[in-house]
């Protein structure tokens, strides 16, 4: 009778663990930032003059 005691404290204490650490897990995945990541691209070009002309293109995701 006494091993049912604590095999019913210790049943509580895993199932109380496993529980919170589930809701922490959902806590996190809800919580998070979002991830941004901006790539520039650098292309440059000559015109018909000669000069070059230098352009720059901006692209952003965010995950």
């Amino acid at each position: 009778m006494k091993n049912l005691g604590r095999l019913s404290k210790l049943m509580t204490i895993l199932y109380a663990s496993i529980t919170g650490l589930t809701q922490e897990i959902a806590y996190k995945k809800t919580v998070r930032a979002p991830l941004l990541f901006i790539f520039v691209i650098h292309t440059s070009q000559e015109d018909s003059g000669g000069s070059k002309i230098n352009s720059y293109s901006l692209i952003s995701a965010i995950f």
